[in-house]
Parts: C-alpha cells; sequence; structure tokens
C-alpha cells in the first residue's frame, strides 16, 4: 500500500469517528491517483457497514464486494484494496490496438498499446497492386488483363496480366535437327532450348546416302559401312551420290537378252531389248510360234481356213493345206432381188427385179416388186352401208361391223332412220300440202315437189262461185 494510500485510510477512519452514529451520513468516493496507478476510495455511508463506532471497537469489513473495477483495458492490471480500485500498466503484454496494419502490438508504461512495425503487404505476384486496409489487412488487388509482366521463367513469352496471375506463352523447343540429340525442355532461367544425346549404338541417318548402317556415337551420327550400289543389270551404269543415293543410269550398250526369238539386241531404257523375230510362214493352216531357247516353231492346225476363194465357206485345214468347202448362200430371203456372189471380193449382190410378189398383207391386192420391196395397192373395204363400221385386217382383210343409232339411208322421202340389223331403216315423209290445185309427189334425192294441177276441178270454199278450177 502506498503512503497515499495509507493516509486516505487513516483520513477515512477519523471521519466515522468525528462524526460518531450520525444517521445523516451520506455516501459519498473520491479517487485518488499517484503517478501512473490509479485510486477508488468508497464512503461506506448510512449505516457504517465496514467501519462502525462502538464502545471503541473497529469491525473489519469487505469494502470491494459490490465495486466494479474493470475498466476494459487490456493494457491494464485491474484491483481492489479497501475499496479502491488500482489499474497498474501490464507493461510488455501482447495486445491488439485494433488495426489490421500493425504488427507488434505491445502494451507500454501507461497502458497504452502501441505496435512497434507496419505489417508488410507483398504477394510477390506482379499482375497485383498491393494494399493494407486497417480493418481487414491485406489487400491485393489484380492489375487489368492484358497488363504486360513478368513471370520469371524465360521459357514463356508475351507474359501479360490475366485473372491477378502473370501467364505467357510457353516458349516451343525446336528439334535441332541433329539425329543423335532429343529435346530435353527448356531452362527457366535462360530460356534456352536444351537437348541432350541418346544412347550410343541408336540407329540414325547421316543424311549421306552412300554409307550404310549409320548409329550413334557420342551425339554424332557415324556410318559403319557403305552403300553398295549393283541392281545386276547390265544396262545401267551404277553410281552412288550423297543425297540421291544409289543411281542406276541406263546406257546403249549391245547385250543379249537371252530369247532366241529377238534379234539385234541393245540396251534401250535400262532393259535389253532387240528386234522380235518373225516366225510367219503365210499359211493360214500352220500355228506359227518362237521358241526362246530353239527359235521358230511352225505346228498344223486342223481349223477353219479361207482358199482365197471368197465364194466358197466352210473351207478347212488339212494336213497343212486349205480345202475349200461349199459355196457361199447369198439369198437375202427377198423374193424382190435377185441374189448373186462376186467372186471378186466374196460380197453378196441383191439387184432389184419387178417380178409379182406376194406382200403378206390382206389389205393390199395386185402386189409387185418396187425398188426391192414387194408393195400393194390397198383393198377397198367400203360397202355403202351406214349401219356397219369397214376396216381391213393385216391377216384376215376386209370386216364390217354392226352400228347402232341413226343413220343416213341417203332418201330425202324418208326419216326418223336407224339402224336396225345392219340396214338403215326410217318412216316415209308425207308430201300432202292439202292443196288440191298441187300434184304432191317425193324425189329421193331432193324430197317433196309441189307441182300447179292446171284444169283440175277444185273447190275454193265459196258457196257464191262455181265452176272452180
Amino acid at each position: 500500500m502506498s503512503t497515499r494510500q495509507g493516509l486516505a485510510l487513516i483520513l477515512l477512519v477519523f471521519l466515522v469517528f468525528a462524526g460518531g452514529c450520525d444517521d445523516g451520513a451520506t455516501e459519498s468516493s473520491e479517487v485518488i491517483t499517484g503517478g501512473s496507478e490509479s485510486v477508488t476510495t468508497v464512503d461506506p455511508g448510512e449505516g457504517g457497514e465496514g467501519i462502525s463506532a462502538g464502545e471503541g471497537a473497529v469491525e473489519p469489513t469487505d469494502l470491494c464486494a459490490d465495486l466494479d473495477c474493470d475498466d476494459g483495458n487490456p493494457c491494464t492490471e485491474d484491483a481492489c484494496d479497501q475499496g479502491t480500485c488500482s489499474h497498474a500498466p501490464k507493461v510488455g503484454d501482447l495486445c491488439d490496438d485494433g488495426n489490421a496494419c500493425t504488427t507488434d502490438d505491445m502494451c507500454d508504461d501507461k497502458g497504452l498499446c502501441q505496435s512497434s512495425g507496419n505489417l508488410v503487404c507483398e504477394d510477390d505476384s506482379p499482375c497485383t497492386d498491393d494494399e493494407c486496409d486497417a480493418e481487414e489487412g491485406c489487400v491485393y488487388i489484380p492489375k487489368d488483363n492484358g497488363t504486360p509482366c513478368d513471370d520469371g521463367n524465360a521459357c514463356t513469352l508475351g507474359d501479360t496480366c490475366a485473372g491477378g496471375l502473370c501467364q505467357g506463352l510457353e516458349q516451343e523447343c525446336e528439334d535441332d535437327g541433329e539425329p543423335c540429340t532429343v529435346s530435353a525442355g527448356c531452362d527457366s532461367e535462360t530460356g534456352e532450348c536444351l537437348h541432350i544425346d541418346v544412347p550410343d549404338g541408336t540407329d540414325c541417318d547421316d543424311d549421306n546416302m552412300c554409307t550404310a548402317d549409320d548409329a550413334c556415337q557420342g551425339g554424332a551420327c557415324v556410318p559403319a559401312g557403305e552403300t553398295v550400289c549393283d541392281d545386276g543389270n547390265v544396262c545401267t551404269d551404277d553410281n552412288c551420290t550423297p543425297k540421291s543415293g544409289c543411281v542406276f543410269a541406263p546406257n546403249v550398250d549391245f547385250c543379249d537378252d537371252g530369247d532366241a526369238c529377238t534379234l539385234s539386241d541393245k540396251c534401250q531404257n535400262g532393259q535389253c531389248k532387240g528386234t522380235d523375230l518373225q516366225c510367219n510362214d503365210d499359211n493360214p493352216c500352220t500355228d506359227d510360234s518362237c521358241d526362246t531357247e530353239g527359235g521358230c516353231v511352225y505346228l498344223n492346225v486342223p481349223i477353219p481356213c479361207t482358199d482365197d476363194n471368197p465364194c466358197t465357206v466352210g473351207d478347212a485345214c488339212q494336213e497343212g493345206n486349205c480345202i475349200p468347202g461349199g459355196l457361199k448362200t447369198c439369198d437375202d430371203s427377198n423374193a424382190c432381188t435377185n441374189d448373186a456372189c462376186n467372186a471378186s471380193d466374196g460380197s453378196c449382190s441383191h439387184v432389184n427385179n419387178t417380178n409379182s410378189c406376194e406382200d403378206g398383207n390382206a389389205c393390199t391386192e395386185n402386189d409387185i416388186c418396187q425398188v426391192g420391196s414387194c408393195v400393194g395397192v390397198a383393198v377397198s373395204c367400203f360397202d355403202g352401208n351406214p349401219c356397219t363400221s369397214e376396216s381391213c385386217d393385216n391377216n384376215t382383210g376386209c370386216t364390217f361391223a354392226s352400228v347402232t343409232g341413226t343413220c343416213d339411208d341417203g332418201d330425202a322421202c324418208t326419216k326418223n332412220t336407224l339402224c336396225i340389223d345392219n340396214a338403215c331403216v326410217g318412216q316415209a315423209v308425207s308430201c300432202d300440202d292439202d292443196n288440191p290445185c298441187t300434184t304432191d309427189s317425193c324425189d329421193a334425192d331432193t324430197g317433196c315437189k309441189y307441182s300447179n294441177a292446171l284444169g283440175q276441178e277444185c273447190d275454193d270454199g265459196n258457196a257464191c262461185t262455181e265452176l272452180d278450177y
């Protein structure tokens, strides 16, 4: 207890005894501070609880029971002694000053929370703007997409920001053109494409067509032999060029193709060729051939032939000779031509005639040959009957079919004519004109005729006249 607190306690006791048991005592409190420590004192008030005067004795009491000494400061140690609150600084204790952008917060000797450093907001990304918010702490704001950046990888090209990340296109490492190395990727620090040797003995191609059995050795393609260029053809000159390899150039040397059926053999376009041996005896009754070892062969064959007379047929070979057969037939089955064989060329001639003929058509008559064809005059099937339909059948001739209905009998003296049983039948026309002074008649061509009946007695229907005529 400090000296000031002791003096306050003595003063309080003195006041209690000086006042006695005065019921008019009022509750009071006093805060005494000194240095960095604060002290709160409390008056027990009416009733004298805690300290009472009676018979000269002082009764101890708990003056801190109902006292709240918490000052809400994490940097002070709150305490109560005999009704007096004290708040001593917690020097060196960790605390939080409420600022997310400070670090190493610690209580000082004045009871205050102080920071000794600032929060470093660095995400090592070139595509964000790094900031600190007092409430949230570090904030990393993405830069605009497309902002140029460097992702730190020398094997990428055209690095730009996208969604807060620095991205680039991966550099393609092309083949170095060496058959005995393979690509080993890219060095991210230098951007250099890497290539490593393939195992020794790996097959390769040294791009020299005149070497053989190429194999890798220490990263290089090494040949083990030379290309043999021999096509076994006497008609080519064999050479080798590094780019093209074997070249077989045709020559024009004389040669032997080993064929008895050829003559004057000579190299042509890389092949040994000769002129074909002609094995033709001009005999149609032999089969002419050539044997590659023995030459020409003539074999009798029993086959049809021609005896050079074009007007014979069925000529056949017998023991190597052509024997004629029968005469050639030139019949063209046309009655209107005279048929013959031309001995010069064997062609058939068919000369037109004007003979009577039969064209096989019942609808024609008086048939006669005209310009190689049998031509007839058409038969007339007209029967003059309006009640029949005439037609002609090429096989049977004229036909007459019955018809029905009205007809015309050609008689002007009939009417209402109809076809009945192949006949045109009608009713007689009446030519009576009820005139006693005409003579009525009918002409089959013109119809009714009326001629004056001169001198013919008559009755004019008038009783006042007589001798009517």
